[in-house]
Parts: C-alpha cells; structure tokens; sequence
C-alpha cells in the first residue's frame, strides 16, 4: 500500500478553547480530549483513506499522558518531553507560538529521521495539531501532488449543534457515558452544554516540500 506519514504535535487540546492553559486541565479532562482526538484521526483521516497505509509521528509535552498517547496512537516514533520554561522576555502569546513551531520542527525531524533510516517514500506528509476536526473527513487523494495545502478545520460551535453533524461519534449518550467515566461533572463541565473551539489549520505536502513550512 502506498504510504502516508501522519505528524502530530502539540496538547491533545482542550475542549472548550483552543489558547487555554493547559496546565490547568486536569489528568481526566486530558484523557478524554485524547480519546476524542483519536476518535476524530481515525475516523476523519485513517478510516476515510483506506486505500494508504498511515504512519504516525508525534511531538508533544503532555507528559502526565504519555503511556496513553502512545497506547492509542502506536507511533512509529515519537518524542514527548517536558515543557520548557518560558522565557520572561518573550511575551506569552509569543512563546506559545514558538513553540508550537518547535514542536513542527520537532515532529519532522523524527520524520526524517526514519526515512533516511529506512528508505521509505511517502505519498504526502500531514502536519496536524492532536486537536483537528474534518467535517465530512480528508480524501488524500484529492492532494496528492507537490503544492503545501492548507485547510481549515472545524470552527466554534457547541457540542449540541456539532452532534447533529457527527451523531456518530457525538451522541449524547457517548457524552454522557464520557461525563461519567471521566467524573467531568465533578469540575462542574458538561459536554453536552459547552461551547467547544476547535479551530485550526492542517497543512499537507510532498516529503520534500513539508520542510518548507517548517522552515
């Protein structure tokens, strides 16, 4: 099968804004952003692309969940590591922003390291955040040339509206079952009432090219 390299970098994300601090949440809420961005990258991209065969890369610094991460996601390399103090002199925005280009930086060169190692040739690249949402999935093979692609992701909504569209995977009894598992309720969130933010950006190249956007 032809091969697709999947590099995922950053938070798993947080479900009711994408710039809230991270810190703040807690282990649980950590672990269900995970399964509901697992649930998202396989449903939307891997299960949508049958005919390719997906390896994944990630960077992250969620380190309080790292053997799940792994777990869920089997990469074929990975490098989740602690998260760096921020600079005093950089202002906060700024340095999440740098960041976050060093976790592109990152995730990619483990890429790299792995096709020099093996030789492998991949169809396309995908750089993503853990957090994306693909309303109606990614057909790959509608990109499959040297151009960078750049496509948006799901914007801000409320899980009511967004269960209409994806009933499957937002139920509100899987919600509720969530709610349950995780005691979300016990931090007075409930992800059938919520505003949720998933807003950003994924971009898709050749190998060669996806460097370029690193750069």
């Amino acid at each position: 099968m032809k091969k697709i390299a999947l590099c995922l970098y950053g938070f798993v994300g947080s479900p009711f804004t994408k710039s809230i601090n991270n810190d703040n949440l807690s282990y649980n809420i950590k672990k269900i952003m995970l399964e509901l961005s697992h649930l998202h990258i396989t449903n939307d991209i891997i299960k949508k692309n049958s005919d390719y065969e997906f390896d994944i890369f990630i960077h992250s610094m969620e380190i309080e969940i790292k053997d799940e991460i792994i777990e869920k996601f089997k990469p074929i390399d990975y490098l989740i590591e602690e998260k760096t103090n921020e600079n005093v002199f950089i202002k906060k925005k700024l340095n999440n922003n740098l960041s976050r280009l060093n976790g592109n930086k990152k995730v990619l060169n483990l890429l790299k390291k792995h096709v020099t190692s093996n030789k492998i040739k991949y169809e396309q690249v995908i750089l993503s955040r853990f957090d994306i949402v693909i309303e109606g999935g990614l057909d790959i093979s509608k990109y499959i040339n040297n151009n960078i692609k750049i496509i948006d992701g799901f914007k801000k909504s409320t899980w009511k509206d967004f269960i209409k569209k994806k009933k499957d995977l937002y139920s509100y009894e899987l919600l509720n079952y969530y709610n349950k598992k995780f005691g979300i309720q016990k931090n007075n969130i409930n992800l059938n009432k919520n505003h949720i933010k998933i807003i950003e950006k994924i971009f898709i190249s050749s190998y060669e090219n996806i460097y370029k956007i690193s750069n």
